[in-house]
């Protein structure tokens, strides 16, 4: 199982719990909490500790992604993601991009930069600003972001890995092999 906890701000700090702690021990604030959850104990700079219960989709992807600048948090759990505003403890959104399994949300940017199978989107709580072309046949990973550009890999129809890079101003993404972007054409984007 994948446990990232990234970006943490000096005003909260996350951790993804093991298990549901004891009743009682924390406040718990639930977001459609279902099932299997995600536990996420949030500790604010008094120290305050409370819980987010947060409901699982089915894949073995657990991220915690807490934004200084937007006193934000994206929790994606199981593949499901989840914008919570920190200062309120609201939920802002769902991200309807099932299953998301990778992200990463640079300080600089008022949108988290996500991954499916396929695709990569840019996303702000519920609603996707963008999707690119297919980028890779499976497996496609976001991961690392400098200079205005994201960074990731996914696998050609032959399964050889590859690197790509998307520029988050113009759009432009290189380093995808013509097989993929055949492929992309030939399924309508999907």
């Amino acid at each position: 199982m994948i446990n990232v906890v990234s970006g943490l701000s000096t005003r909260v700090r996350a951790e993804i719990l093991d298990k549901a702690p004891l009743s009682g021990v924390f406040t718990e604030v639930e977001y459609d909490a279902r099932g299997d959850c995600l536990w996420v104990k949030f500790t604010e700079d008094d120290l305050t500790e409370w819980c987010g219960v947060f409901g699982q989709g089915g894949f073995n992807v657990n991220e915690v992604l807490v934004h200084n600048r937007l006193n934000q948090v994206l929790v994606i759990a199981g593949g499901v993601g989840y914008w919570v505003d920190l200062n309120t403890r609201e939920l802002i959104g769902e991200i309807d991009l099932f299953p998301t399994l990778t992200a990463i949300w640079p300080d600089e940017l008022d949108f988290a930069i996500l991954a499916n199978w396929t695709n990569v989107f840019f996303a702000s709580g519920s609603e996707q600003l963008w999707r690119s072309e297919r980028v890779s046949l499976d497996d496609l990973s976001v991961d690392s972001y400098s200079d205005r550009v994201v960074h990731g890999r996914g696998y050609d129809t032959g399964f050889k890995q590859f690197r790509f890079s998307i520029n988050v101003d113009s759009r432009e993404v290189r380093g995808i092999p013509e097989d993929i972007r055949e492929l992309g054409r030939l399924l309508g984007r999907m």
